[in-house]
Protein backbone atom coordinates (compact mmCIF):
# COMPACT_ATOMS: atom_id res chain seq x y z
CA UNK A 1 0.00 0.00 0.00
CA UNK A 2 1.42 3.40 -0.99
CA UNK A 3 1.74 6.27 1.43
CA UNK A 4 -1.07 8.09 -0.37
CA UNK A 5 -3.32 5.04 -0.13
CA UNK A 6 -2.54 4.78 3.59
CA UNK A 7 -3.48 8.41 4.18
CA UNK A 8 -6.72 7.97 2.24
CA UNK A 9 -7.58 4.82 4.19
CA UNK A 10 -6.85 6.52 7.52
CA UNK A 11 -8.98 9.55 6.76
CA UNK A 12 -11.72 7.32 5.36
CA UNK A 13 -11.81 5.31 8.60
CA UNK A 14 -11.75 8.53 10.62
CA UNK A 15 -14.73 9.90 8.69
CA UNK A 16 -16.66 6.65 9.23
CA UNK A 17 -15.93 6.89 12.96
CA UNK A 18 -17.06 10.52 13.13
CA UNK A 19 -20.25 9.76 11.21
CA UNK A 20 -20.89 6.78 13.48
CA UNK A 21 -20.49 8.88 16.61
CA UNK A 22 -22.68 11.62 15.18
CA UNK A 23 -25.34 9.12 14.18
CA UNK A 24 -25.26 7.56 17.66
CA UNK A 25 -25.67 10.98 19.27
CA UNK A 26 -28.55 11.75 16.92
CA UNK A 27 -30.13 8.38 17.70
CA UNK A 28 -29.81 9.01 21.45
CA UNK A 29 -31.38 12.45 21.05
CA UNK A 30 -34.09 11.05 18.82
CA UNK A 31 -34.97 8.28 21.30
CA UNK A 32 -35.03 10.73 24.22
CA UNK A 33 -37.41 12.84 22.17
CA UNK A 34 -39.58 9.76 21.64
CA UNK A 35 -39.67 9.13 25.39
CA UNK A 36 -40.80 12.71 25.98
CA UNK A 37 -43.45 12.44 23.27
CA UNK A 38 -44.61 9.17 24.83
CA UNK A 39 -45.06 10.99 28.13
CA UNK A 40 -46.91 13.81 26.33
CA UNK A 41 -49.46 11.25 25.12
CA UNK A 42 -50.20 10.25 28.73
CA UNK A 43 -50.81 13.92 29.51
CA UNK A 44 -53.39 13.92 26.73
CA UNK A 45 -55.05 10.92 28.38
CA UNK A 46 -55.25 12.80 31.68
CA UNK A 47 -56.81 15.82 29.98
CA UNK A 48 -59.52 13.77 28.29
CA UNK A 49 -58.24 13.58 24.73
CA UNK A 50 -60.15 11.61 22.11
CA UNK A 51 -58.76 8.02 22.24
CA UNK A 52 -58.58 8.00 18.45
CA UNK A 53 -55.98 10.77 18.62
CA UNK A 54 -53.65 8.84 20.94
CA UNK A 55 -50.58 7.01 19.66
CA UNK A 56 -48.22 4.44 21.19
CA UNK A 57 -45.67 4.64 18.35
CA UNK A 58 -43.30 6.98 20.19
CA UNK A 59 -43.34 4.77 23.30
CA UNK A 60 -42.44 1.71 21.25
CA UNK A 61 -39.64 3.62 19.51
CA UNK A 62 -38.26 4.86 22.82
CA UNK A 63 -38.08 1.29 24.15
CA UNK A 64 -35.60 0.38 21.41
CA UNK A 65 -32.74 2.24 23.09
CA UNK A 66 -30.10 -0.39 23.84
CA UNK A 67 -28.72 1.20 27.00
CA UNK A 68 -32.08 2.11 28.53
CA UNK A 69 -32.04 1.55 32.32
CA UNK A 70 -34.59 -0.61 34.13
CA UNK A 71 -36.49 2.27 35.71
CA UNK A 72 -36.58 4.33 32.51
CA UNK A 73 -37.80 1.35 30.52
CA UNK A 74 -40.38 0.61 33.21
CA UNK A 75 -41.62 4.22 33.10
CA UNK A 76 -41.98 4.13 29.31
CA UNK A 77 -43.84 0.81 29.46
CA UNK A 78 -46.12 2.26 32.12
CA UNK A 79 -46.88 5.26 29.90
CA UNK A 80 -47.54 2.99 26.94
CA UNK A 81 -49.94 0.96 29.08
CA UNK A 82 -51.85 4.10 30.08
CA UNK A 83 -52.30 5.04 26.44
CA UNK A 84 -53.32 1.51 25.43
CA UNK A 85 -55.88 1.38 28.20
CA UNK A 86 -57.33 4.74 27.19
CA UNK A 87 -57.61 3.46 23.61
CA UNK A 88 -59.52 0.40 24.82
CA UNK A 89 -56.68 -2.07 24.25
CA UNK A 90 -56.89 -3.74 27.65
CA UNK A 91 -54.89 -6.81 26.65
CA UNK A 92 -52.05 -4.66 25.35
CA UNK A 93 -52.22 -2.47 28.45
CA UNK A 94 -52.00 -5.49 30.74
CA UNK A 95 -48.92 -6.75 28.88
CA UNK A 96 -47.23 -3.33 29.16
CA UNK A 97 -48.08 -2.96 32.85
CA UNK A 98 -46.84 -6.48 33.61
CA UNK A 99 -43.48 -5.70 32.00
CA UNK A 100 -43.32 -2.36 33.82
CA UNK A 101 -43.97 -4.08 37.16
CA UNK A 102 -41.32 -6.75 36.51
CA UNK A 103 -38.70 -4.09 35.80
CA UNK A 104 -39.58 -1.83 38.72
CA UNK A 105 -37.94 -2.39 42.09
CA UNK A 106 -40.78 -0.82 44.09
CA UNK A 107 -44.50 -1.39 44.51
CA UNK A 108 -46.25 1.72 43.24
CA UNK A 109 -48.80 3.06 40.75
CA UNK A 110 -47.59 0.54 38.15
CA UNK A 111 -48.88 -2.30 40.31
CA UNK A 112 -52.14 -0.46 40.88
CA UNK A 113 -52.57 0.09 37.14
CA UNK A 114 -51.93 -3.60 36.48
CA UNK A 115 -54.46 -4.55 39.16
CA UNK A 116 -57.09 -2.27 37.63
CA UNK A 117 -56.72 -3.48 34.06
CA UNK A 118 -56.57 -7.12 35.19
CA UNK A 119 -59.81 -6.59 37.11
CA UNK A 120 -61.45 -5.15 34.01
CA UNK A 121 -60.34 -8.22 32.03
CA UNK A 122 -61.60 -10.59 34.70
CA UNK A 123 -58.06 -11.81 35.41
CA UNK A 124 -58.80 -11.92 39.12
CA UNK A 125 -55.70 -13.85 40.13
CA UNK A 126 -53.39 -11.10 38.85
CA UNK A 127 -55.68 -8.36 40.19
CA UNK A 128 -55.80 -9.83 43.70
CA UNK A 129 -52.04 -10.31 43.80
CA UNK A 130 -51.32 -6.73 42.74
CA UNK A 131 -53.97 -5.10 44.96
CA UNK A 132 -52.62 -7.12 47.87
CA UNK A 133 -49.09 -5.83 47.20
CA UNK A 134 -50.34 -2.24 46.98
CA UNK A 135 -52.21 -2.46 50.31
CA UNK A 136 -48.85 -3.13 52.00
CA UNK A 137 -46.85 -0.56 50.05
CA UNK A 138 -45.64 2.97 50.69
CA UNK A 139 -48.02 4.11 47.97
CA UNK A 140 -51.04 3.90 50.28
CA UNK A 141 -49.26 4.63 53.56
CA UNK A 142 -49.59 8.40 53.19
CA UNK A 143 -53.20 8.40 52.03
CA UNK A 144 -56.04 6.97 54.07
CA UNK A 145 -58.47 7.64 51.23
CA UNK A 146 -56.37 5.70 48.74
CA UNK A 147 -55.84 2.92 51.25
CA UNK A 148 -59.58 2.61 51.84
CA UNK A 149 -60.27 2.63 48.11
CA UNK A 150 -57.68 -0.08 47.40
CA UNK A 151 -58.97 -2.30 50.21
CA UNK A 152 -62.55 -1.86 48.95
CA UNK A 153 -61.49 -2.82 45.43
CA UNK A 154 -59.56 -5.82 46.78
CA UNK A 155 -62.68 -6.95 48.61
CA UNK A 156 -64.78 -6.66 45.44
CA UNK A 157 -62.22 -8.57 43.37
CA UNK A 158 -61.82 -11.24 46.06
CA UNK A 159 -65.58 -11.82 45.98
CA UNK A 160 -65.60 -12.06 42.18
CA UNK A 161 -62.55 -14.32 42.23
CA UNK A 162 -64.13 -16.56 44.87
CA UNK A 163 -67.24 -16.94 42.72
CA UNK A 164 -65.12 -17.78 39.64
CA UNK A 165 -63.25 -20.68 41.24
CA UNK A 166 -64.86 -24.08 40.62
CA UNK A 167 -64.05 -25.37 44.12
CA UNK A 168 -66.23 -22.70 45.72
CA UNK A 169 -69.28 -24.78 44.85
CA UNK A 170 -68.05 -27.42 47.28
CA UNK A 171 -67.36 -24.73 49.90
CA UNK A 172 -70.86 -23.27 49.85
CA UNK A 173 -72.50 -26.69 49.49
CA UNK A 174 -71.10 -27.73 52.87
CA UNK A 175 -70.40 -24.49 54.74
CA UNK A 176 -73.31 -22.44 53.41
CA UNK A 177 -73.44 -19.67 50.80
CA UNK A 178 -73.03 -17.12 53.60
CA UNK A 179 -70.40 -19.20 55.38
CA UNK A 180 -72.80 -20.25 58.12
CA UNK A 181 -73.28 -23.99 58.28
CA UNK A 182 -76.66 -25.55 58.99
CA UNK A 183 -75.07 -28.93 59.65
CA UNK A 184 -73.78 -29.38 63.21
CA UNK A 185 -71.05 -31.69 61.86
CA UNK A 186 -69.65 -28.97 59.56
CA UNK A 187 -68.06 -25.82 61.03
CA UNK A 188 -69.21 -22.28 60.23
CA UNK A 189 -66.52 -20.23 58.48
CA UNK A 190 -68.12 -16.77 58.41
CA UNK A 191 -66.46 -14.24 60.68
CA UNK A 192 -63.52 -16.42 61.66
CA UNK A 193 -60.00 -15.06 61.77
CA UNK A 194 -58.37 -14.97 58.36
CA UNK A 195 -55.04 -16.40 59.48
CA UNK A 196 -56.78 -19.28 61.28
CA UNK A 197 -58.71 -20.16 58.14
CA UNK A 198 -55.52 -20.07 56.05
CA UNK A 199 -53.71 -22.23 58.59
CA UNK A 200 -56.49 -24.83 58.60
CA UNK A 201 -56.59 -25.01 54.80
CA UNK A 202 -52.83 -25.44 54.57
CA UNK A 203 -52.98 -28.26 57.12
CA UNK A 204 -55.53 -30.08 54.97
CA UNK A 205 -53.40 -29.40 51.89
CA UNK A 206 -50.18 -30.79 53.35
CA UNK A 207 -51.79 -33.75 55.10
CA UNK A 208 -51.29 -32.59 58.69
CA UNK A 209 -55.06 -32.68 59.11
CA UNK A 210 -57.38 -35.19 57.49
CA UNK A 211 -61.07 -35.20 56.73
CA UNK A 212 -62.90 -37.38 54.23
CA UNK A 213 -64.55 -34.30 52.65
CA UNK A 214 -62.00 -31.52 53.20
CA UNK A 215 -58.75 -33.29 52.36
CA UNK A 216 -59.56 -34.05 48.69
CA UNK A 217 -61.06 -30.56 48.20
CA UNK A 218 -57.99 -28.86 49.69
CA UNK A 219 -55.75 -30.67 47.18
CA UNK A 220 -57.54 -28.87 44.34
CA UNK A 221 -56.83 -25.28 45.40
CA UNK A 222 -53.71 -23.16 44.99
CA UNK A 223 -51.86 -21.04 47.55
CA UNK A 224 -53.30 -17.91 45.95
CA UNK A 225 -56.82 -19.32 46.24
CA UNK A 226 -56.26 -20.18 49.90
CA UNK A 227 -55.72 -16.47 50.63
CA UNK A 228 -58.85 -15.56 48.65
CA UNK A 229 -60.99 -18.14 50.45
CA UNK A 230 -59.72 -17.08 53.87
CA UNK A 231 -60.34 -13.36 53.23
CA UNK A 232 -63.77 -14.03 51.74
CA UNK A 233 -65.12 -16.02 54.67
CA UNK A 234 -63.41 -13.86 57.30
CA UNK A 235 -65.30 -10.80 56.00
CA UNK A 236 -68.71 -12.45 56.16
CA UNK A 237 -70.92 -11.71 59.16
CA UNK A 238 -70.93 -14.70 61.46
CA UNK A 239 -71.01 -15.76 65.09
CA UNK A 240 -67.54 -14.29 65.59
CA UNK A 241 -65.84 -17.53 66.61
CA UNK A 242 -62.03 -17.60 66.22
CA UNK A 243 -61.80 -21.38 66.52
CA UNK A 244 -61.43 -23.55 63.43
CA UNK A 245 -62.71 -27.05 64.06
Amino acid sequence: MSKVDGVVTFFGALMILIVGIAFGAHEEFYEERNANLCFDETVKVATGADPKSLRTFRCTQALRVKLLGRENKSAILFNRGIIQRAKGDLVGAQASFEKAVRLSRTVDRRNLALAEVARELGDYGVAVQQYDLVTRSALVAASENLRAAVFARLEDVDTAYFASIDETRACVACHGANGISTNPEIPTLAGRLEDRLEHALYQFMNGKRHNALMTPQAQLISDEEVAVFARYFARLDGPGSTRVD
